[in-house]
């Protein structure tokens, strides 16, 4: 049979003749077929990644910080006995520093003063005390890693100005990275023979870089 003649009849007897038909050269259905086989494989082949691109980004450092409110105690009605009051502001302490060195919160006070002439609760005295407290359930993460540790889970007395400040928290390395809000509870002590006047001191609140 020649190339050009694909297809050869066959026929079959009977009341209805039929014409059957079959291939007698593949050659030119592999020819039409060969470029698409070929498109296919050159798919096949280049499919997958086409690129790969870094990617960056730079962390700058912030700084330590702490925020602070004033320690408005409860007002007292003097009535013949000793008495307390107490305070419980809410701080804040940030370190953006991204070192993890750690860092720590001191306090130290003055005594409270007031009235004409000058009046004094003197904080070193044994019933006049000023006392701190921050458990570890008044330190919040507002957002960072492990949170600081408390140094005064229990009242401690507020030391004098002049004297070595009070730590009340600390970070160790590698925690504190991060915002927390701190609610500590300060109490006065006033005595049953304080003058009734208005007092007021200063407590100084200091955020140092070290645990």
């Amino acid at each position: 049979n020649s190339e050009l003649s694909q297809w050869e009849p066959r026929s079959y007897e009977g009341s209805n003749q039929m014409n059957i038909y079959r291939t007698t050269d593949f050659r030119r259905v592999k020819r039409r077929l060969l470029p698409f086989l070929m498109v296919i494989g050159l798919v096949a082949f280049t499919a997958g990644p086409i690129g790969a691109e870094s990617a960056t980004v730079t962390v700058n450092a912030g700084s330590l910080s702490a925020t602070t409110a004033a320690i408005g105690f409860t007002a007292v009605t003097l009535d013949g006995t000793d008495q307390t009051s107490t305070a419980t502001p809410t701080w804040t302490a940030t370190d953006a520093r991204g070192s993890g060195l750690g860092w720590n919160v001191t306090v130290i006070s003055t005594d409270l003063t007031g009235g004409t002439p000058t009046r004094t609760i003197d904080i070193s005295e044994a019933d006049q005390n000023l006392t701190v407290q921050l458990t570890s359930g008044n330190i919040t993460v507002t957002a960072g890693n492990s949170a600081p540790t408390t140094s005064v889970g229990s009242a401690t007395n507020v030391p004098f100005t002049g004297g070595s400040a009070l730590k009340i928290l600390s970070a160790a390395v590698d925690e504190g990275m991060g915002t927390y809000s701190l609610v500590p509870t300060f109490t006065i002590e006033v005595p049953a023979e304080e003058y009734a006047v208005a007092y007021t001191g200063t407590v100084t609140v200091t955020i140092a870089s070290t645990p």
